[in-house]
């Protein structure tokens, strides 16, 4: 019950932060996606479910996705897809990515939130939603994943540092 708290908690601070600091940080009318990244972390974070079961990054992905649509003002429903479909592929390589060190995750984050930003704009296409000329939206895709994955880097390292610590206290309670 504490992790959901901490969970709901902790995507509102996101939530807040990103359109907050939305102005402050843009390069060329794009700023990285905060919520992304806050959902890549509540993936990784969160333990598998057995095979066939509803992995619990895939709903908690859809939970920040519904915020992201919320902050957007958008078509409901676009960003949870979008967040969704992103956990589901991270939940079947999560004990891959789990193994990275923190250089090659933010590496990989870019990709990731790639995709994010690039399922978001087909939703808003299909959704009949007005969006920039179609190199222009792709070019700033590409920005808010370089942007997101460049301000992952220390995110990462602390999230690697987190299991080292464990072993740490117990090994000097021992």
């Amino acid at each position: 019950m504490t992790s959901l708290l901490a969970f709901f908690c902790g995507t509102y601070l996101v939530a807040i932060a990103e359109t907050a600091l939305a102005g402050c940080m843009n390069i060329r009318s794009a700023s990285p996606s905060l919520l992304a990244l806050w959902a890549l972390i509540s993936c990784l974070a969160r333990p598998a479910a057995p095979r066939g079961a509803v992995q619990p990054g895939v709903v908690t992905a859809a939970f920040v996705g519904l915020i992201f649509d919320l902050n957007s003002g958008g078509h409901l429903g676009v960003g949870v897809v979008a967040f969704s479909a992103v956990a589901a592929v991270l939940d079947q390589l999560g004990p891959r990515f789990r193994r990275l060190d923190p250089l090659l995750r933010t590496l990989a984050t870019a990709p990731l939130v790639a995709a994010i930003m690039s399922l978001v704009l087909l939703g808003n296409l299909i959704a009949g939603e007005s969006v920039p000329a179609l190199s222009h939206a792709l070019w700033n895709v590409a920005i808010i994943a370089a942007y997101t994955s460049a301000i992952s880097l220390p995110i990462w390292m602390c999230v690697g540092w987190l299991p080292q610590s464990k072993r740490v206290g117990h090994a000097l309670r021992a």
